[in-house]
């Protein structure tokens, strides 16, 4: 090698060198924002694993910013039942005055959630309304509507709110398989509870629909069902439990359809 060759090769060497070196203070805080991280994690294991686990917050649609942190706030129902973990719990908080429109399927994955009416306001109970839409099946316009999709074992519960189905887009079409509020999931178990609440839909909705094994466990307290909405749909096609105290059925509504009480039915 060559004196020249020498010195250039040295000349990389010391530049390669120089651009580690002046790398080197970025790397350390990197590390050192890492370590902070995790110790931040470590000394509060408890507190981030019962916030994965649970958690309380407000759904408010008109929030420019939601937080999205267990005692803050989200803009949708759907938003924050999305953050619910598989075991977890979380409690909704509504608004008085305000409608919380259910315009898309909320999967609900082996998980618990309450949604209640924000305690110490004055005004009429929050409304939770599925929307509906249409959709052709085998050449056939149905309506159809939006709800919780369950899986696994799921449990809901509404305190002092109103459930308002939206009822038909299109008036000529036939609802399509029986709709529910919270649909069934094959062999699993979903449950559901309403105390102080009013439920107001059309002939052909429902709470919650029985298929494919489903056992379904629907309590009613101080509650209303009003229109010809029907608390348990198909309960033949699975096992419907269901507890009632307070209960007035108005308009045509009925605690099931179908079914035999002793055989799949079993109503207090």
């Amino acid at each position: 090698m060559t004196l020249a060759a020498l010195t250039a090769a040295t000349a990389a060497l010391q530049e390669a060198a120089d651009a580690y070196n002046g790398k080197i203070p970025a790397i350390d805080a990197k590390v050192t924002a890492a370590q902070a991280t995790y110790s931040a994690l470590a000394e509060d294991l408890q507190g981030v694993v019962r916030r994965e686990m649970y958690f309380t917050c407000t759904i408010n649609p008109d929030e420019a910013a939601p937080t999205e942190v267990d005692g803050g706030t989200f803009a949708s129902i759907a938003d924050a039942v999305a953050k619910i973990s598989s075991g977890g719990f979380a409690i909704l908080e509504l608004l008085v005055d305000k409608t919380y429109e259910i315009d898309n399927a909320i999967p609900l994955f082996e998980g618990s959630v309450l949604i209640r009416r924000k305690s110490g306001q004055a005004g009429n109970d929050p409304v939770v309304q599925f929307n509906s839409y249409t959709a052709n099946a085998a050449g056939t316009d149905y309506n159809y509507c939006y709800g919780i999709t369950p899986t696994g074992m799921v449990d809901v519960r509404f305190d002092s709110v109103t459930l308002a189905f939206q009822g038909k887009i299109d008036p000529a079409a036939d609802w399509g398989y029986p709709q529910a509020a919270i649909r069934f999931t094959h062999t699993g178990l979903q449950s559901l509870g309403l105390e102080d609440c009013t439920v107001i839909g059309d002939v052909g909705l429902s709470l919650m629909n029985c298929n494919a094994g489903a056992t379904v466990r629907l309590g009613l307290f101080n509650s209303t069902l009003d229109g010809g909405v029907i608390g348990v749909a198909n309960a033949a096609l699975g096992v419907a439990l269901i507890s009632t105290k307070a209960v007035t059925l108005s308009n045509g509504s009925t605690l099931t359809d179908g079914g035999v009480i002793g055989t799949n039915i079993l109503q207090s």
